[in-house]
């Protein structure tokens, strides 16, 4: 999603252990997770700004996070058929002009389709699901599950461009000075 708007990032996965903790709030956690995943890269990187993100799918108060496998994907999306969901993003921004980071987090409301068991393994054998929060991503095949959206898509994609902005200017970048 940077690149579409003009930022080439350099991608350094961050191996952090993405366990989701059930007493923090929804906003908390994503920013806790996008804020670990920076503080393992940053080290690498001290000169430069490290942007770090994740998402999580709330359906009412249950955290849906990643299935392990194929089956776990198939019974999220049996439980998401038909309903509205809550996505959360949280962003994190390293400024390596004042050592610190800057937070904030994006939530969008999903509406997903009835789902038949047949689109629900059918999408599952693509193998989408199985790395996406909630086993299904907004920008692929599972567009298809999708009946409405409320808020940033980028959110659902797992990138909310106008927070990533927002930090951006609050730590006075000029996008015109990341832009190839």
């Amino acid at each position: 999603m940077l690149e579409g708007v003009g930022i080439v990032p350099l991608v350094v996965p961050s191996h952090v252990d993405e366990d989701l903790k059930e007493d923090l709030s929804p906003e908390q956690l994503v920013v806790s997770l996008a804020r670990k995943k920076v503080e393992a890269v940053k080290e690498l990187y001290p000169n430069d700004y490290v942007l770090g993100a994740d998402t999580v799918v709330y359906l009412g108060n249950e955290v849906l996070g990643k299935p392990k496998d194929k089956r776990e994907a198939e019974d999220m999306l049996r439980r998401l058929s038909g309903k509205a969901h809550t996505v959360y993003t949280g962003v994190a921004l390293y400024d390596p002009r004042i050592e610190d980071l800057r937070t904030g987090f994006d939530r969008t409301c999903v509406k997903m389709r009835d789902l038949e068991e047949e689109d629900i393994r059918w999408y599952v054998e693509t193998g989408e699901p199985m790395d996406k929060a909630g086993a299904y991503a907004l920008q692929g095949a599972g567009a298809f599950l999708i009946e409405r959206i409320e808020g940033d898509y980028t959110g659902v994609i797992g990138l909310p461009l106008p927070k990533v902005l927002d930090l951006l200017k609050e730590a006075g970048v000029k996008l015109s000075h990341l832009t190839a």
